[in-house]
């Protein structure tokens, strides 16, 4: 939260400063960088790679959280290009990134942790989240577009930590190590 709110309050306070100059800044309607699917992918990867480099992850949790944040991207990127949401796309992404991370990390014996939280970063709502703070700034007439986008964000970032926690969920009961799981699960079994 503080250093997204950092972020937001960053470009927030340059984009009032730019208006304040008089300087006339529009957005682009495009949303995506690059319509080539294949361009798109080798980003996911670079990006992944890349945030696994800076979180100073070993060389087998970087290989594996690029091939699992590619996975989630190419997931979304179908998803969204069969009519679903941002939100539903990035939420089922993020599923298959929560399978993926648990299930290989146990095996392989790289934290699943790192893995997870690198392949979530191409899914980030960054540019929704720029969007919204821009519409906010240069359209004050309407702050609920501005608002209605920045809460666009909000959800895409709630359907990634929700669908990164489900994903795990069948990795971990399989876990043969994990007490806390199984004391989990012999209380729900005490439930039914």
């Amino acid at each position: 939260l503080i250093l997204s709110g950092g972020i937001v309050a960053g470009v927030l306070g340059m984009l009032a400063l730019a208006q304040q100059l008089g300087i006339n800044l529009t957005i682009s309607t495009r949303l995506a960088l690059s319509t080539n699917p294949v361009v798109s992918l080798l980003a996911a990867a670079a990006i992944t790679c890349a945030f696994a480099i800076g979180a100073y992850s070993g060389g087998r949790t970087i290989i594996l959280s690029a091939l699992v944040g590619t996975t989630a991207w190419a997931a979304s990127l179908a998803l969204t290009a069969h009519g679903a949401s941002p939100q539903w796309s990035a939420g089922i992404a993020a599923l298959i990134i929560g399978a993926l991370a648990t299930l290989l990390g146990a095996r392989l014996r790289v934290p699943s942790l790192a893995i997870a939280t690198a392949g979530i970063v191409p899914l980030l709502p960054g540019l929704t989240v720029y969007r919204g703070v821009f519409e906010l700034v240069n359209v004050p007439s309407d702050p609920a577009q501005g608002g209605s986008t920045l809460f666009g964000a909000v959800m895409i970032g709630l359907a990634i930590a929700s669908g990164v926690t489900l994903g795990s969920m069948p990795g971990r009961l399989r876990r043969k190590g994990d007490v806390l799981t199984k004391r989990r699960v012999r209380a729900l079994d005490r439930l039914q």
